[in-house]
Parts: C-alpha cells; sequence; structure tokens
C-alpha cells in the first residue's frame, strides 16, 4: 500500500486569504454605513414632504389651524403637529434622523422653525433646503398652497 500524502496550508497562505477576506469586508461595511446613511436621509425627506402634505389636508378637513414644529435637540431634528383640536392631540415626535441641517428662506436653521396652516393654506410658506452630514442636499418648497415638490439639489 502507498502512503497517500496530505497536502496542508502553510502559516502565510493562510494569513493571506484572512487579510483579504478582512480587506473586503471592510470596504462592503464601509460602503453599506453610506448606503445606511443615504436612505436615512431621503426618509426623512420623504416623511416631512408627507407631514406637509398631511398637516395641510389635516388642516382643511378640521377647519383649524395647525402647527408643524421642527425642533433640533442635540444635533437630531424633532417633528411635532400641534393643534387645538382633541382628535390632533397625540401626533408628535417624530424623528428625522439623517438630516444634518435645514435651511429655511435662506437662513441656517438651529433651534425651532414653526409651519403654520389655517383651513388647508399654508401661513408662512417657503422652501426647506435640507442638508445630510455626507453633503446631499433636497429641496423642499411648499410657496404654493395645493401641493408640496420636492427635487434633489446637484451639487459639483
Amino acid at each position: 500500500m502507498s502512503k497517500i500524502k496530505k497536502q496542508r496550508f502553510t502559516l502565510l497562505e493562510i494569513l493571506v486569504v484572512l487579510v483579504i477576506i478582512g480587506l473586503a469586508s471592510s470596504v462592503l461595511l464601509w460602503k453599506a454605513g453610506a448606503l445606511m446613511q443615504h436612505h436615512r436621509f431621503s426618509a426623512s425627506t420623504a416623511l416631512l414632504k408627507r407631514q406637509l402634505e398631511h398637516a395641510a389636508c389635516l388642516s382643511l378637513t378640521y377647519q383649524t389651524d395647525l402647527t408643524l414644529s421642527l425642533r433640533c435637540k442635540a444635533g437630531n431634528w424633532q417633528l411635532d403637529l400641534c393643534s387645538d383640536e382633541p382628535r390632533l392631540q397625540n401626533m408628535r415626535g417624530e424623528s428625522l434622523k439623517g438630516i444634518q441641517k435645514i435651511r429655511w428662506k435662506g437662513k441656517k436653521r438651529t433651534g425651532v422653525l414653526s409651519v403654520k396652516f389655517s383651513s388647508g393654506i399654508c401661513q408662512n410658506p417657503g422652501v426647506f433646503l435640507l442638508e445630510s452630514d455626507q453633503g446631499e442636499q433636497f429641496l423642499l418648497n411648499f410657496t404654493q398652497p395645493s401641493h408640496v415638490r420636492l427635487s434633489i439639489v446637484e451639487t459639483d
């Protein structure tokens, strides 16, 4: 009977494979983190757009005054809907993760922003420029009382 030689990997070959796997996983994790931040920013922007439309609709439906407030607490923007209508009291505290800065009417805002609606019409229309920490920008235009328009700002 002949002996069959077992082929084994050397320590150097194993280390090279581990280094390659480590580099590939670090690149994938970095890309996944950037993708998650982009998704958070897009989802928060879409949520703000929906809430502006929803506030106008509720104000028109209930014939009441509503205030949509954006508050910055420790770098995180919170979205609150305030009204005197008892049925609308519990609509508070949505978090807008991913939005780093908000500019309204050309000014950087850090405290509280309020958008007021009365009978479905925005009393202080304007344009929001929303910025992420990665430099992405969305323009949220609600100057016309009938609809809110969202567009991507191209940056060079």
